[in-house]
């Protein structure tokens, strides 16, 4: 029996930081128990369940915790624990507590959420040399006619034109809008209706990256490349096969629609697209970046048809965004967060007026929720020439007041999405000046400390006791909004440029301002967080419930229990080391 607990206990992830001698001491003092389905378990310290699992209930009788097989549980005074089925476990000496969770454990167990869940599934590891066809490749000046003829009999959709500056690609969309609706001479040479240059992707990309590729650039077709050389086509039926709701397919409706309500129509079916690709096993944050991509191009439709009904615009304007479409980390249906930046002294206010309502009007159609703080265009307060932005960001950082610290912290995450960016280099510039503002950074760091994450005893997973959502806590407080902070707070320390979660955490690291260890946990914590976020708002909305963000415990797989408390422990130290580095207002630089 001793090499059997030796061998469950080393490979538990809980001890994955204990020594082999360790292990062996603990097996000395451990014992093995069992229970019956409903049997009540009282254990007198530290438990490792072998099989079956445990429910774990507070004082009030609520089930707050599940531990499965595989799983560590420390008793806490007044919970009590069932046997959900037949349930063998050890019952570990006092010591067990202090070995558990040290070392590499935690990473362990980002680890294996990623290994088994993350990384294993059709778009995150397969290469798109895996997926592509072999390409048909024809010189530009071939003759339309001929080309048309080669693609047809080779059932193919496009071609690559080669013969130019760049390589380029006609499909048959060309051949019927270029040349047959205008009545071009098909005799013509083909590089008269093909497009050049065209968007490319590498032989050895995830087939996830090319589908960001397709996305953002609006095409359905990929030349794929080995260095300069084309080697294949990659195509959205090839990742979707046929269907009429892949992402891109919907990113092209979305371009096409002809009015709002149509828009509304194709933008409802972008739920079950993003539960495919969750399905998929494609990452949330990828997700993230492709909802960013259709928000985007919403918002650039509503801008089309708002100028559309008010005439031309007087001037140039900037649409700004803010927040998560900003980051390009959005959940589900972001709420709107935008602002408008126009030319200073040129009036014709009434028109920008109109596009800011216009706007938001038809965002809020589509289906992106109205601002609950008003921190939309459609506010004056968030309308103005670019003289009044400047000074607005002068006294945010002169006078830090509650207020001022919260909308300081919206225009931090900001992005030019449409319009001129010039207009909008203060928003940049106020990034850039809370580098020099110690005691500014200093209040921004406490108030990111106000968003706790929800950990209990011995670090278990803490929900709220009673009220609407007794049994769940809050997934985006708890962990998305405290590394958003983190990361925002370290990436205004060093004036680094980027805006991105991720990309400030990097450029934190590069500085030396966080660990490598930490900056890598976190990265994986966010990784973790936004996409159970996302795969429960998709849960809801199939549910015809409002998305949102609480999470029960019970509803998540042993690994994702595991993992979300390690991101919890992540964003503890993290919050802890923040604290410390601004304490005095002092920051690096």
């Amino acid at each position: 029996m001793h090499d059997v607990m030796f061998r469950f206990l080393s490979e538990m992830t809980a001890l994955a930081g204990a020594r082999p001698a360790d292990i062996d001491d603990l097996v000395q003092d451990t014992s093995e128990a069992s229970a019956a389905p409903g049997e009540v378990v009282e254990p007198n310290g530290p438990v490792a369940v072998m099989s079956g699992g445990l429910q774990v209930r507070d004082e009030s009788g609520r089930s707050i915790d599940m531990v499965g097989t595989g799983e560590f549980w420390v008793p806490t005074p007044g919970h009590t624990a069932t046997a959900m089925s037949a349930t063998t476990f050890l019952l570990l000496p006092d010591h067990a507590i202090d070995l558990a969770w040290e070392g590499d454990a935690g990473r362990a167990v980002l680890s294996e959420w990623q290994r088994t869940e993350g990384h294993d599934l059709r778009l995150v590891s397969r290469l798109v040399s895996e997926v592509m066809t072999p390409p048909l490749v024809v010189g530009g000046h071939i003759a339309a006619q001929a080309v048309a003829e080669a693609m047809t009999l080779e059932a193919s959709t496009a071609a690559l034109v080669t013969g130019g500056e760049h390589l380029g690609i006609v499909t048959d969309r060309d051949f019927r809008a270029r040349m047959v609706a205008v009545g071009r001479d098909s005799s013509g040479p083909v590089r008269d209706i093909a497009t050049f240059p065209v968007t490319t992707i590498e032989s050895n990309a995830l087939l996830v990256t090319a589908l960001e590729a397709m996305v953002s650039s609006g095409v359905k077709h990929l030349p794929v490349l080995s260095g300069a050389r084309p080697v294949g086509m990659l195509t959205d039926s090839d990742l979707f096969g046929t269907i009429n709701e892949s992402p891109v397919a919907i990113h092209n409706a979305i371009r096409s629609a002809r009015t709002p309500a149509a828009l509304a129509e194709v933008y409802s079916s972008m739920p079950r697209i993003i539960g495919r690709l969750l399905a998929e096993g494609m990452e949330g944050l990828a997700i993230s970046r492709l909802l960013a991509n259709f928000a985007e191009s919403v918002t650039d439709r509503a801008i089309e048809w708002t100028t559309d009904e008010l005439g031309p615009a007087p001037g140039p304007f900037a649409w700004v965004a803010f927040g998560s479409l900003a980051r390009r980390e959005p959940a589900l249906l972001p709420d709107q967060d935008h602002a408008l930046v126009t030319p200073d002294g040129t009036g014709h206010e009434s028109w920008y007026a109109g596009l800011g309502s216009g706007v938001t009007d038809i965002l809020e159609l589509v289906g992106y929720p109205r601002c609950n703080g008003g921190v939309m265009a459609s506010e004056p307060e968030w309308r103005a020439e670019e003289r009044a932005w400047d000074d607005r960001w002068v006294s945010y950082l002169l006078d830090a007041s509650p207020d001022h610290l919260l909308k300081s912290q919206i225009v931090f995450d900001s992005r030019v999405i449409a319009g001129d960016p010039l207009l909008a280099d203060s928003f940049a510039s106020l990034r850039s000046r809370a580098r020099g503002a110690g005691p500014f950074l200093t209040l921004l760091a406490k108030h990111a400390a106000d968003f706790r994450p929800p950990l209990g005893f011995m670090g278990r997973l803490q929900t709220d006791r009673g009220g609407d959502h007794a049994g769940t806590f809050d997934l985006k407080a708890g962990a998305v909004l405290p590394i958003v902070q983190f990361a925002r707070i370290h990436a205004l320390a060093i004036d680094a440029p980027v805006v991105d979660t991720i990309g400030r955490l990097e450029a934190a690291a590069a500085a030396g301002e966080v660990s490598a260890e930490l900056t890598s946990m976190l990265i994986e914590g966010y990784e973790l967080a936004t996409t159970i976020r996302l795969e429960h708002q998709i849960s809801r909305w199939r549910a015809g419930e409002e998305p949102d963000n609480r999470i029960d415990p019970e509803e998540l797989t042993s690994w994702r229990r595991m993992g979300i408390r390690e991101v919890f422990k992540a964003i503890k130290s993290a919050q802890e080391s923040l604290a410390l580095n601004f304490q005095s207002g002092l920051v690096s630089g």
